[in-house]
């Protein structure tokens, strides 16, 4: 009975056949790594989006601009700054400038939550953030002539 068993467990096991590595299977095996965790990553195709990006990034620059002519000009600028124009009125609306200093904390803030709420919803409306996105690309874009205008203007007269 012994022999019977022992054949058995001889006709069940396998050659062992060296397998050839080459030097580019390193390379590729690397790149299945980084496709896979892309994969699992859904936010991954967001990030890759150049608008995404520029919008991001034109939040986080008007941010720093701001904050810079701020820390820069504060000591001369005016105690009110004409910031809003009431059109039923037809005069400036003025703002105090210590106001001005949470616009840099209202932007970034602002650029984080829509940069969340984007991303939840980039995976079933692709086109709609791109919409978004440009939109707060051209809102920035705004935003830095306006304050660029309204600043030049008190620190000229």
């Amino acid at each position: 009975m012994e022999t019977v068993k022992e054949t058995k467990r001889e006709k069940n096991t396998q050659l062992a056949m060296p397998i050839k590595n080459g030097k580019t299977d390193v390379v590729y095996g690397l790149k299945r790594k980084i496709d896979k965790r892309i994969t699992y990553a859904g936010i991954i195709p967001y990030w890759r989006s150049f608008f995404f990006v520029a919008a991001l990034m034109s939040s986080i620059t008007n941010a720093l601009i701001i904050s810079y002519v701020l820390y820069r000009y504060y000591t001369v600028l005016p105690a009110d700054i004409p910031l809003f124009y009431n059109q039923a009125s037809q005069n400036w609306q003025n703002l105090g400038k210590s106001t001005l200093i949470a616009l840099p904390i209202i932007l970034i803030v602002f650029a984080i939550i829509t940069s969340i709420y984007s991303a939840k919803i980039f995976h079933f409306d692709r086109r709609l953030v791109l919409m978004l996105n440009i939109s707060i690309i051209i809102a920035n874009i705004l935003l830095a002539i306006g304050l660029a205008q309204i600043l030049s203007f008190i620190l000229i007269y």
